[in-house]
C-alpha cells in the first residue's frame, strides 16, 4: 500500500478514535478522506465524537446512579420491615 497522506490521516484518526485498525476500508480513496478533507472538518468531527463520549459518559453515570438509590431503598425498606424491636 503506498503510503499517501491521506492514508496516514485516515488510520490515525482512526487509532485515535479508537474506531478500528482498518478491519473495515472504504472502497474508494475519495471516501477514505471525506470527514477528513481538511484541518477544520477533522477537527470539528473529532470534537464532536469527543462530546458525545463525555456526554454519554455523564448519563450512564447519571442512570447508574439513580438506580443504585432506588436499590438502596427498596433493600432499606425490605430490611426495616424484616427487623424486630
Amino acid at each position: 500500500m503506498p503510503r499517501q497522506p491521506s492514508h496516514l490521516v485516515y488510520f490515525s484518526f482512526m487509532t485515535l478514535t479508537t474506531v478500528g485498525f482498518g478491519d473495515i476500508r472504504p472502497v474508494t480513496p475519495a471516501f477514505e478522506a471525506g470527514a477528513l478533507a481538511s484541518v477544520a472538518t477533522a477537527a470539528t468531527f473529532s470534537g464532536f465524537m469527543h462530546f458525545i463520549r463525555i456526554f454519554g459518559g455523564q448519563i450512564g453515570v447519571a442512570a447508574m446512579t439513580h438506580f443504585i438509590t432506588v436499590c438502596e431503598k427498596f433493600h432499606s425498606n425490605l430490611l426495616g420491615l424484616n427487623v424486630g424491636v
